[in-house]
């Protein structure tokens, strides 16, 4: 899924986007400057339109039903694992794993962990991020779809709910992500408690609490460390 990562540098292009020389994450102090910050990148235009395009499209097919709100409710249910499962396998792929040699998935990741604060690899690049709301799309439709077809729905609907929710939750992890790098502290607990986790990961060991925006993931499958005990060799 990040096949594209390299196919674009917007600080070389100039392009829409593109991070202002000297700029950082870890300059960021306050959420207004995180928010100005995350506005200039070409991956926050793509998600947000795609976003506002998928929700008009939603609007235009119809009100929302149980199938909608089923969708809604499982899409929460298993986006904390999702997102275990491709931070973990994908971005944490070994180099001579087929994804990493044939997909280049994991060269742009191991770049962000060779330097956290460093926006064109924090964030995702406007080619990356077009091809993961593809992908999702895609991942949608083969979900939604088979699903409305067993109760008799047009399938439509449902998958483009899910399509607009699966955007919904990628946005939203480019957003806490780019926090968690930032000097700006959580008001919430939760949220300082996900931003600590994810600093564990970084800068103590990158093989525990591969969740950014939920944990769920780390404490079902095995990765969740205190922090003391990720401090120990080993």
């Amino acid at each position: 899924m990040e096949v594209s990562c390299d196919l674009v540098d917007d600080t070389a292009t100039g392009a829409p986007g593109a991070t202002r020389r000297g700029e950082r994450a870890d300059d960021v102090r306050t959420r207004s400057e995180a928010l100005r910050t995350l506005a200039r990148r070409g991956s926050a235009r793509v998600i947000a339109s795609c976003g506002l395009a998928l929700l008009a499209v939603r609007a235009a097919l119809g009100g929302a039903g149980v199938l909608d709100a089923v969708i809604v409710v499982a899409a929460l249910a298993v986006a904390g694992v999702g997102e275990w499962v491709v931070h973990r396998h994908l971005f944490h792929a070994p180099e001579q794993a087929w994804v990493a040699r044939r997909l280049g998935v994991g060269r742009e990741h191991r770049r962000h962990h060779a330097d956290p604060g460093a926006l064109d690899t924090l964030l995702l690049r406007t080619p990356a991020a077009a091809v993961f709301v593809a992908v999702l799309g895609v991942v949608a439709a083969g979900v939604a779809v088979p699903l409305a077809r067993v109760v008799g729905a047009p399938g439509a609907r449902p998958a483009t709910t899910a399509w607009l929710v699966a955007v919904l939750a990628l946005g939203h992890y480019e957003w806490v992500h780019l926090l968690a790098h930032t000097r700006y502290r959580f008001r919430s607990r939760r949220y300082r408690r996900l931003a600590r986790n994810h600093r564990v990961h970084h800068h103590r060991d990158d093989r525990s609490w591969f969740g950014v925006t939920s944990d769920v993931g780390d404490r079902l499958l095995g990765t969740r460390r205190a922090a003391a005990e990720a401090s120990r060799p080993g």
